[in-house]
């Protein structure tokens, strides 16, 4: 009964375009049911094809051709500001380089350990002396506190989780000089204002689920059950094992890589 009052409340606001970006026959019902003049259809993608890419194919069903390739997220003057005053409050200079760290996901499936990203934190403050912001929202704030117990006094690791809008957090990660993600939207974020970004992939296929754009890394172990699209893992034993094989030293390098 919900998703029938939900598709008459649609088909009441007599919208001009309805896209059905989940690109689901369920979702292609509303679309139907809405009024539309424009609307788009379900499409097949050839596999593998990425989720932005996967938008395109679904736009061009209503007509929307795009040559040109251009990401871009709209953030407010002040936004901009609070990401300004929070680096300067947490003694972050322009010249300092800052590692995002976003070790949130809907899934546990989705989780690199946290004492990974401790570790992570540590290896690129002795290399680089980059220092590292951990992302996430106010229900993720103990596993911030976590990774920070866990990278040390001597490592310097500042929390962000639960301080931030999304759209504050968009402004503090454009100023990083790399940004290592669980599949995450974060992740998105990230890639679509170009900086370098590293996915952790243990469920989902970064494939399909990848950072849009060039220059990005995923790293993904394909063990015989993986991807499994499961938010937390069957497995009686070695749980999660798609994840705890991704090894630090390799992310690192990664991260040295590619980051500005």
């Amino acid at each position: 009964m919900g998703f029938i009052r939900f598709a008459l409340d649609m088909r009441a606001r007599r919208f001009d375009m309805v896209l059905n970006l989940q690109n689901t026959n369920r979702f292609d019902i509303l679309t139907k049911m809405s009024g539309a003049k424009y609307k788009s259809e379900v499409v097949t993608l050839e596999r593998p094809t990425n989720g932005v890419e996967g938008v395109f194919a679904i736009l061009r069903t209503v007509g929307l051709n795009l040559k040109k390739r251009y990401y871009e997220l709209w953030l407010t003057d002040s936004d901009l500001a609070f990401a300004e005053h929070f680096y300067a409050r947490h003694e972050i200079t322009a010249e300092d380089k800052i590692i995002g760290l976003n070790p949130a996901a809907g899934w546990k499936s989705k989780q690199w350990p946290l004492e990974h990203y401790a570790d992570l934190a540590m290896k690129l403050f002795a290399a680089t002396g980059a220092k590292s912001v951990i992302f996430g929202s106010r229900d993720e704030c103990d596993r911030a506190e976590e990774i920070k117990q866990r990278a040390g006094s001597n490592c310097p690791v500042i929390i962000a989780s639960g301080e931030t809008t999304i759209r504050q957090a968009f402004a503090l990660i454009r100023r990083c000089s790399a940004f290592v993600s669980n599949d995450s939207g974060l992740m998105h974020a990230a890639a679509l204002q170009d900086v370098p970004t590293i996915g952790i992939f243990g469920a989902t296929n970064p494939a399909f689920h990848g950072p849009a754009g060039e220059g990005h890394l995923t790293f993904f172990r394909g063990v015989d059950c993986s991807p499994c699209s499961k938010p937390e893992c069957d497995l009686d034993m070695e749980q999660y094992f798609c994840l705890n094989a991704i090894p630090v030293i390799e992310v690192f390098k990664g991260v040295r890589r590619i980051m500005r």
